[in-house]
């Protein structure tokens, strides 16, 4: 009978010994995310004259950039091109061969 790995046995005492303090961990890697997320920002914060606390608008940002980055690809593979007030730009004849061409969005 072949002995165990001994680096899977070493994962394995970590992943059973750290099970009570995850929870713990993991709330302390996100802080520290969110601090070190908060220090790049603040910099821009102060630029513009704003209190500190509007570095903790960050995260709603990149959620809301998030959301509108996939609604616009989602919108893109649909076929549904640029709208803006109730327009609809057309695609060129350039961008249209070049996407019949290579099956996806007009190389440039």
């Amino acid at each position: 009978m072949a002995e165990p790995d001994s680096n899977i046995t070493t994962r394995m005492f970590w992943i059973i010994s750290l099970r009570p303090f995850r929870r713990w961990l993991l709330s302390g890697l996100c802080l520290l995310a969110l601090g070190a997320m908060g220090a790049a920002y603040l910099p821009t914060v102060r630029f513009y004259g704003l209190p500190g606390a509007w570095v903790l608008t960050l995260p709603f940002a990149a959620v809301l950039f998030l959301a509108m980055t996939v609604s616009s690809a989602l919108n893109y593979r649909r076929g549904l091109r640029a709208r803006w007030k109730g327009r609809d730009y057309a695609v060129t004849r350039e961008q249209q061969a070049g996407e019949d061409a290579s099956g996806g969005a007009p190389r440039r």
